[in-house]
């Protein structure tokens, strides 16, 4: 297994991961997907998965927020969503 920065080839991936995170919005992710891709996006800053080869069998979604909910400081790293 590998970890390494999320591909355009990995879209249909990542799509599937993302639906099972959040089945309630399966509409959303292809577009916020393509919105990453084109630098459209404020969240998530980064993707990293874990590559076992033939697929794709986790990801996170990292950001860095100005800040966040119980934080003092500010530029807060914030994990979005994990798989």
């Amino acid at each position: 297994m590998k970890i390494r920065a999320i591909e355009p080839a990995d879209r249909e991936q990542w799509i599937r991961m993302r639906t099972d995170l959040w089945p309630d919005s399966p509409e959303d992710h292809p577009r916020e997907i393509d919105q990453f891709y084109r630098g459209e996006l404020a969240e998530p800053t980064a993707v990293l998965v874990v590559d076992a080869g033939d697929r794709l069998i986790g990801l996170a979604e990292v950001s860095i927020r100005p800040y966040a909910e119980g934080c003092t400081s500010q530029n807060v790293g914030y994990l979005e969503g994990w798989y």
